[in-house]
């Protein structure tokens, strides 16, 4: 082995610039954080710009922390009474980092890094001491043998750590609950899970746990033994189940939504000392991408670990290295990143925005020009669409604005105005038929009431207002919503200044748009033809096909599958569902019968998983209705 790692060195030296990037997945973890205190919107957007104009393309945002979302959650608020962080008041931090990152065209992870820690006792840790979770649910704690809080020396801080049980049914709910929400509120294109795993072996004695151990074994306890084989490897399998849960509950909702998960470097030692058996994860397809956090201080060893991954994980395409570039040698670093092409590996992720900078001159060599994330459709993150206040030829306004720069602005400068009878419109050359989010630059005024009309495809004026007094507004991008546009030179926003009270000033500044893939997963939308990827002996055939009443839409499948069939406007909308669940492998026939649609064209989008196929496989065909 050792001889075997020297000759990789000496190859990585001699290969140092050949590799030629078509694409690859370059990611970093980004934590919103100095301290205790949270980056504001300026930070935020400082620095995903120099994430991007270092070449990466993905960005890994936290989003699950010491307790508490970092995104407004309703799943949360139910349990808890709270929102988010407290400290971050009224903001939506996940839609600002998204935002920002969006702008500067990277993909948007969400990085969920606590996983199963539901609190931490260094940082508002409630009435229990443990977790604002944990005031309301004591029963969720996870327990050693002995009845204490689980914990390990992993956390840094053993005590003030505390994990919710990871068997018992509620806790898992509240996990997936929590994912979902984010999956189908928020434009992701990924989402990564951490710490889905035991803190070691001693844990896992709460009193549900317990229970259900006990339901399953003629009321026998569990061992007190907690290194008993039969026990560890009963607790493996439920975070199997859940792993699994996890992700077929992201894929119904969002298919295109890719499923990663942080992991334990060493295969045998994760699944020994934290119970998780990740390449049961992997080589069953309950995740997109493993990544191995591969945190070593020298190529030799990161290769070494690399080689007995290899061993273990069937496809090694689903591999992203984690990648540490905390007190490593830039040289050291460098040669992993090296290594990782030599394999033809899709990328790597690197550990973490904080502890990059020391490496970014020399890491140049290497991340020379931005490549696309693999295995995307084309143009999958288009640039976001910018009209700033100062383009003469889209943006139009009345005569009582005059050019300010006195507060955090987009661009040289932005409008103010005294007056309650002034306006502005904003144009835009719209790309592509699709859902948009549009976003307005908000500069403080004291207007609590400004006033937003957006023009869409529908063909109404939709009236907003925005609050420019408020701190968690203002100083960056606010999202006014998600809109439909169609291709084309459009009008799409007007600011008017009639709500503002005098004396009192308002403000404008420059607008956005960004194509929002959750609404919008292809720009081609739901295409005719089958997807590259379906399997063989996979079929879907409409008869009669154009139609005047009723078709029937007949599914041939190669295996036992997951199968969701749908239906979808032009617009990409999705109007019906006919299938959602299990079916056995052969033919399945849908009879599709839409009195109340009108004569056009629609689309069948079908979405199949099975543990026989690497992949959730999506095909579509054209439905024409003539009435």
């Amino acid at each position: 082995m050792t001889t075997k790692i020297k000759f990789l060195l000496a190859s990585l030296i001699l290969t140092f610039n050949l590799f030629s990037q078509n694409s690859e997945h370059r990611g970093v973890w980004y934590v919103p954080r100095d301290g205790n205190a949270y980056k504001t919107k300026p930070k935020i957007a400082a620095d995903m710009d120099s994430i991007a104009k270092n070449n990466f393309n993905a960005v890994y945002v936290l989003v699950w922390a010491r307790g508490y979302p970092l995104f407004k959650s309703e799943v949360f608020y139910r349990e808890t009474g709270l929102y988010t962080d407290p400290q971050l008041g009224d903001r939506d931090l996940l839609q600002e980092m998204i935002a920002e990152a969006h702008r500067a065209g990277l993909e948007v992870y969400a990085w969920f890094e606590y996983g199963f820690i539901g609190g931490w006792g260094g940082y508002l840790p409630g009435n229990s001491g443990k977790g604002k979770i944990f005031d309301a649910h004591p029963e969720w704690l996870a327990k050693r043998n002995d009845g204490t809080d689980a914990g390990s020396s992993e956390d840094q801080i053993t005590q003030s750590f505390y994990w919710m049980a990871h068997a018992n049914p509620n806790v898992q709910n509240f996990l997936i609950q929590l994912i979902l929400e984010m999956v189908k509120k928020y434009d992701l294109d990924g989402f990564e899970l951490d710490r889905i795993r035991y803190p070691d072996p001693n844990c896992g004695y709460d009193s549900v746990t317990v229970e259900i151990y006990k339901q399953e074994h003629n009321e026998t306890p569990p061992p007190y033994d907690y290194n008993n084989s039969e026990w560890k490897n009963w607790r493996i399998q439920k975070l199997n189940q859940f792993a699994k849960a996890v992700y077929d509950s992201v894929k119904f909702y969002r298919s295109d939504m890719r499923l990663t998960n942080a992991v334990g470097v060493s295969p045998d030692w994760a699944k020994s000392e934290k119970l998780q058996d990740w390449v049961t994860w992997i080589n069953n397809g309950w995740l997109d991408y493993v990544e191995p956090m591969n945190y070593r201080n020298t190529a030799s060893q990161f290769i070494g670990e690399c080689v007995n991954i290899f061993g273990k994980v069937r496809d090694k395409n689903k591999i992203l290295f984690g990648i540490s570039s905390q007190n490593v040698p830039t040289s050291e670093f460098l040669k992993m990143i090296q290594y990782v092409r030599q394999q033809n590996l899709k990328g790597f992720v690197v550990w973490y925005y904080g502890s990059l900078s020391d490496h970014l001159d020399s890491l140049k060599t290497l991340l020379n020009t931005k490549v696309p994330v693999p295995d995307r459709p084309e143009n999958w993150r288009i640039p976001a669409i910018i009209v700033d206040d100062a383009d003469t030829n889209n943006v139009f306004y009345s005569n009582g604005w005059v050019n300010q720069s006195a507060y955090t602005h987009w661009g040289n400068r932005y409008l103010a105005t005294q007056s309650n009878s002034e306006w502005i419109e904003y144009y835009a050359d719209i790309p592509e038929d699709a859902y948009y989010e549009l976003y307005a630059f908000v500069v403080r005024s004291t207007s609590k009431n400004a006033v937003y009309y957006v023009y869409d495809s529908s063909g109404v004026e939709r009236k907003f207002t925005v609050d420019q007094t408020n701190q968690y507004i203002y100083d960056g991008w606010y999202k006014i919503g998600d809109f439909y546009f169609k291709k084309g030179r459009k009008k799409i926003l007007k600011i008017t200044s009639e709500n503002l009270n005098t004396p009192g000033f308002m403000t404008a500044d420059a607008v956005m748009l960004i194509l929002n893939r959750r609404l919008t997963p292809l720009i081609t939308s739901i295409k005719d033809g089958k997807s590259e990827l379906i399997p063989k002996n996979f079929e879907i055939n409409v008869y009669p096909n154009p139609f005047n009443s009723t078709t029937n839409i007949s599914i041939s499948l190669p295996f036992d599958s997951f199968l969701k069939v749908d239906i979808y406007n032009v617009l990409g909308q999705n109007l019906s569902n006919l299938a959602s669940g299990k079916f056995p492998a052969g033919k399945h026939t849908f009879t599709f019968s839409p009195e109340a649609f009108a004569s056009g064209i629609y689309f069948i989008k079908t979405v199949i998983k099975s543990e026989q196929m690497p992949e959730v496989y999506t095909a579509s065909k054209k439905l024409i209705l003539l009435k």
